[in-house]
């Protein structure tokens, strides 16, 4: 329901979506991106575009091979628009794009969804993730992910939201080995379990190696228990140390593998063998 598809057929399932949250199909000019932000510490910034201006189209092996969406998902017409992550140059690989959703209140029930359509198509399509993040500057959960092409079609995905606190979304796109890797992202909404914070802002990372009169030069405190010392090679390692646990609290994006997900690692596709879950 809600989601920017007819399924019924008639679009009934398209009605009566007043509940459903921060809908956006990219195509109103007066605000291109609905309530999405550009993250400015990501490498660059997605763009929004139609489907007729994307230049999608290489010779590859004796042939013309199209790359990238030629049309958007609402309209099914190249004259749409959609989020698009360029790859052309000066774009290197492993560059990132993010945007960021408002911020939502906390919400465990399962009955918050994040639903959007995405468009891999191309030889050297990277990542496509989506997070939450709960501080600004601070880490970032890795909720979805999605590598390598999947065809020249939209695909629908929907997420699960469960967070304690507030949060944020963010959609972020990855450059891969080379410019044939544009991907497309339209169509984006929230179930009406998802409850918006429209003025809220999320509070700033707390910085988790500030020196303490109790600390020499090579160790940091505990956020808390400010008297406990480490060294600061033991923050952010997947070791609980401190003894109110606050040096895994605030660190940089990681990733534990728990989701069976590479993150933002890809393997290296010149290489006759591959990295796998065990």
């Amino acid at each position: 329901l809600c989601d920017f598809s007819d399924d019924c057929g008639d679009s009934t399932d398209e009605y009566n979506c007043e509940k459903y949250v921060d809908m956006c199909n990219f195509e109103n000019n007066l605000e291109p991106i609905c309530s999405w932000s550009h993250d400015e510490d990501a490498d660059f910034k997605w763009s929004r575009i139609r489907g007729d201006q994307v230049n999608n189209l290489d010779w590859y092996d004796d042939f013309w091979q199209f790359y990238g969406p030629d049309r958007d998902h609402t309209l099914g017409t190249s004259k749409g628009h959609f989020l698009f992550l360029e790859t052309s140059a000066p774009r290197k690989p492993n560059d990132t794009a993010r945007v960021v959703s408002p911020v939502f209140n906390p919400t465990t029930s399962g009955d918050c969804q994040f639903r959007f359509w995405y468009h891999m198509y191309g030889y050297d399509v990277a990542s496509l993730n989506v997070y939450t993040r709960t501080s600004v500057g601070g880490p970032l959960t890795l909720v979805w992910n999605q590598n390598g092409q999947r065809g020249d079609e939209w695909l629908r995905t929907k997420i699960v939201l469960k967070v304690q606190q507030p949060f944020q979304v963010l959609i972020e796109g990855v450059r891969g080995a080379g410019y044939e890797g544009d991907i497309g992202v339209d169509d984006t909404s929230f179930t009406p379990g998802c409850q918006l914070l429209p003025t809220a802002t999320l509070p700033p990372v707390i910085d988790v190696t500030v020196t303490s009169p109790y600390c020499n030069a090579t160790f940091s405190h505990c956020l808390q228990n400010t008297r406990q010392c480490l060294p600061v090679e033991q923050f952010c390692n997947f070791n609980i140390e401190c003894t109110d646990q606050t040096d895994e609290l605030s660190c940089p994006s990681t990733c534990t593998f728990e989701q069976k997900s590479l993150c933002s690692w890809k393997n290296d596709r010149k290489q006759t063998l591959s990295w796998d879950f065990g």
